[in-house]
């Protein structure tokens, strides 16, 4: 019974996909450094070199906290269940950055993309796609205002020139289409 058992754990751990992971960020998982990484406030370094320092609720992320990833980028703002959820900033390492609502770690809900490039997206978001009423200002000063579905313009909107000219109509799949 007991090799049995040895070999059932064994299968667990070596067999990928057998073993269940509660998430990305725990399956990294290395150590707490300062605090109450199960239940309350703390600081955790990942084998990776990513660190979270915030609220944890079961040994997961899990409230108000800030991640740096080991490319760089940060994130600070709500989370649940290991997920961005609720109001946070992802401040990209070349320095792209949005501003606004998440669920399941997707930018949804009313949000800002500020481009480094210097392209601006204010508006509504969906499942990480620009979707619904929104305005992006382009690095030149000129803008759509309108909607958007699936990260294009689709829907009743206008182009703005600096000069003010404007171009209103339907729009489908980021073409003008009368």
């Amino acid at each position: 019974m007991n090799k049995t058992l040895l070999v059932l754990l064994f299968s667990l751990i070596l067999v990928p996909g057998c073993a269940k992971q509660e998430s990305h960020v725990s399956a990294r998982q290395k150590d707490c450094i300062s605090g109450d990484c199960r239940n309350g406030q703390g600081t955790k370094v990942y084998v990776n070199g990513e660190k979270y320092n915030g609220q944890f609720k079961d040994g997961i992320i899990d409230g108000q906290g800030r991640y740096t990833n080991a490319s760089g980028d940060i994130y600070v703002g709500d989370w649940k269940d290991n997920k961005k959820d609720g109001t946070g900033t992802l401040v990209y390492a070349n320095g792209d950055m949005y501003v606004g609502q998440w669920k399941d770690n997707k930018r949804n809900g009313q949000g800002t993309e500020a481009l480094a490039g210097g392209s601006e997206y204010a508006g509504q978001w969906k499942d990480d796609q620009k979707d619904g009423q929104g305005t992006t200002t382009y690095p030149d000063g000129n803008k759509y205002v309108g909607q958007f579905k699936n990260n294009k313009r689709d829907g009743d909107g206008a182009l703005i020139s600096t000069g003010g000219h404007r171009l209103v109509g339907k729009w489908k799949d980021g073409k003008l289409v009368m």
